[in-house]
């Protein structure tokens, strides 16, 4: 998303900057880490209009349709569906999205075989890591883990039989054929793993998972891999090691986004245990968090690290400062129009605010925006917090998905 003019905080630079004269006064045990959420690998993906995406969805499959040798345009085809498949995750019509995922499937099936490019195999694994993804999002995390044990190439060879069989080693046999096609399948898999086993609290295996990927080159010093291991010590109650595993992982000389984020993991590793964070910590991390929302061009990732901050600040007996930074994540979340990111900030502050006339005004903003937002995450992150907006209806815009569905059963059952 584009913005011709990047909003500017300078304010909030020179409260920051008084933060390091305030005491840490945590006194008690606080769980304030954000759960099953990698904060070096986010979830949601679109920030702009689902609606306007949709309408341009399907102008590039009408132009993909009147083409000729549509075989060379595979790869697009892949991926117009792909984005139609996650755009449906992220408004939350989850069936639209399997549906989408099994006529892809399907049709390049059904295409390869009827013009005999075996190739053409290989778009059918990122439909079914899809697959994956939506029954993790719906709660149907046996069906979650077993898809993704059959996507094992081993477990799918004993597990098939005869014409299955066939298919499914021609599948592999196509997807080796692209190395960098299944690079990706095979990393998506691992991060599917690794966001079933936090949500399903499966830590133990999740270390295991972790620490047998370390044998990997390609994933060794990975952020959202070491994220995941830190997780896994610290709720498995072995902080002194996710403490010991953060301070070697600054050797590496991560990227200032990912310092952010391990110095964040280890202020909530202390709060965690019920220790106090070192007066050192807390400062480097509120030095991180003002760099970060002074400059100009406030990103979302400064937001979802100045959220998670704010949590610590609360936790810590900072009430009145963790507000301020919490106002100033709803103030840049709505300039950037991300409604995801606007709907944690104000489930935050709902949280933290306890002032009566702060919590009406709260309130009826998360009624606005549940009511007119098309983000499914949005909606679940406001509700989590205010139950009562169940009660919500929401807005009744133009439904610009089920003729984009339609389009897309169209195409695949005569195209392809």
């Amino acid at each position: 998303m584009q913005h011709n003019q990047q909003p500017d905080y300078p304010e909030y630079s020179v409260y920051l900057d008084q933060l390091k004269l305030q005491p840490n006064k945590q006194n008690q045990r606080h769980d304030v880490s954000s759960g099953c959420e990698l904060l070096s690998l986010p979830e949601y993906v679109y920030p702009a209009s689902l609606s306007q995406q949709a309408r341009d969805l399907r102008v590039s499959l009408d132009h993909v349709a009147v083409q000729a040798e549509k075989s060379r345009q595979a790869a697009l085809i892949a991926q117009l569906f792909q984005h139609s498949i996650l755009l449906f995750i992220a408004c939350g019509n989850m069936k639209y999205a399997r549906e989408i995922c099994y006529s892809l499937i399907q049709g390049f099936i059904k295409w390869s075989n009827r013009i005999g490019n075996f190739h053409l195999l290989k778009y059918v694994f990122q439909a079914w890591i899809n697959l994956i993804k939506i029954d993790r999002l719906d709660g149907n995390f046996y069906d979650a883990f077993n898809k993704l044990n059959i996507l094992q190439p081993v477990n799918c060879l004993v597990q098939t039989r005869g014409e299955n069989n066939l298919l499914m080693a021609l599948l592999y046999d196509a997807l080796n054929q692209d190395a960098e096609i299944k690079q990706a399948v095979m990393k998506q898999c691992f991060i599917e793993r690794i966001r079933l086993c936090l949500i399903t609290s499966q830590f133990a295996e999740l270390h295991r998972l972790t620490e047998a990927r370390l044998e990997n080159t390609a994933w060794v010093h990975a952020p959202f891999c070491k994220e995941a291991r830190v997780i896994s010590l610290t709720r498995m109650g072995r902080t002194d090691e996710a403490l010991h595993l953060l301070i070697y992982s600054k050797k590496f000389n991560y990227d200032l986004t990912v310092q952010r984020i391990f110095q964040l993991r280890k202020c909530e590793i202390y709060l965690y245990c019920d220790r106090t964070i070192p007066s050192a910590d807390f400062a480097f991390l509120q030095h991180l968090v003002m760099n970060s929302i002074s400059k100009r061009g406030v990103q979302a990732v400064d937001i979802i690290i100045a959220i998670n901050a704010a949590r610590i600040m609360h936790a810590s007996g900072m009430i009145e400062d963790a507000i301020r930074l919490a106002n100033f994540c709803l103030d840049a979340s709505t300039q950037l129009v991300d409604d995801v990111l606007k709907a944690d900030s104000l489930s935050l502050l709902h949280g933290i605010d306890n002032d009566s006339g702060s919590r009406r005004v709260i309130e009826d903003l998360m009624v606005m925006h549940y009511y007119e937002t098309q983000f499914y995450l949005a909606r679940q992150k406001l509700l989590s917090s205010f139950p009562d907006l169940k009660y919500v209806e929401h807005s009744h815009k133009k439904d610009e998905f089920t003729p984009l569905f339609e389009d897309l059963l169209s195409f695949s059952s005569s195209n392809m």
